[in-house]
């Protein structure tokens, strides 16, 4: 059977300037995430999150919950906190593994 890689925020590191290494390092533990939570049957908890990701950093708190009413449910927004929360924890294990690297290349 043959797995197929969902990624979780669909990030694009590349656009942001990042290293290489690093890029593909950020996208790949966004795949893997992803993949793992769809495993989970979180597709809704995937389809929130990138929504939330696309969302304007001012938007009202009262009007996001009213286009996702999933916000409402507080056992959702901690599933959804912790998927946030993990993706941050692998990248910043990916900044560290980079950091290593260019120390190691000097």
């Amino acid at each position: 059977m043959t797995q197929r890689s969902v990624p979780f925020l669909d990030l694009k590191p590349d656009a942001f300037g990042l290293s290489p290494s690093l890029s593909t390092d950020i996208a790949l533990l966004d795949r893997a995430l992803g993949t793992v939570l769809e495993q989970q049957a979180d597709t809704r908890l995937i389809e929130v999150a990138r929504r939330l990701y696309a969302e304007d950093g001012d938007a009202d708190p009262t009007a996001l919950a009213d286009r996702m009413p999933e916000l409402r449910d507080p056992v959702f927004v901690q599933r959804l906190l912790r998927a946030y929360t993990l993706l941050f924890q692998l990248i910043n294990a990916a900044e560290q593994k980079e950091i290593v690297r260019v120390n190691r290349k000097r």
